[in-house]
């Protein structure tokens, strides 16, 4: 099937013109909602209203798998409730048979999208190099936990009570696919 394009908000938020790309060009409600200059957002709404922007609702299915890779990267704590469903959109999108492609400069939406094969495209950024697994730890006690058994923004430490911190405690580079020109 076609290649497809799922918007983050940060892309949109960039000033990414919807009108100009020649893809499919998916996202969900949330994120339109997230616009607030009024030249984007005018720029969006034309976009949604000319059909070159589509609205979808993931599965909760989609959204049951999002949120179990989240919680194994550890991601869970960042990602908002959007993030969570623009990434559940590409993986609907994905089973449907689409090559989808999420456009992001969210690291950690990037970081669930590579582990579930879904491809990402930065529009300001470089992008992410590794896939990175997160712990958090207390930077009082030392105490460090695994993020995948976390209750989701448990963010405080059960010893002593201090404001825990993510860090990394697990990279591999990211297997980049060649794409087609």
């Amino acid at each position: 099937m076609s290649e497809v394009f799922i918007l983050d908000a940060t892309a949109l938020i960039s000033g990414l013109d919807p009108n100009i790309i020649d893809r499919t060009l998916w996202t969900v409600a949330e994120v339109i909602d997230e616009i607030k200059d009024p030249r984007n957002k005018l720029r969006i709404e034309m976009a949604i209203e000319n059909k070159t922007i589509k609205i979808g609702r993931p599965s909760a299915t989609a959204i049951d798998k999002i949120q179990q890779a989240a919680e194994k990267s550890g991601d869970i704590v960042v990602l908002s409730d959007t993030d969570i469903k623009v990434l559940s959109l590409a993986l609907d999108l994905k089973e449907e048979g689409h090559e989808a492609v999420i456009l992001t400069d969210d690291y950690s939406v990037q970081n669930v999208a590579s582990r579930l094969k879904i491809d990402t495209k930065a529009y300001t950024t470089a992008g992410i190099r590794y896939e990175i697994k997160w712990e958090l730890y207390c930077p009082s006690c030392f105490h460090s936990i695994e993020m995948r058994n976390t209750k989701r923004k448990q963010l405080f430490c059960e010893i002593c009570g201090t404001k825990m911190k993510r860090r990394p405690y697990d990279k591999r580079i990211r297997k980049f696919k060649e794409r087609k020109k």
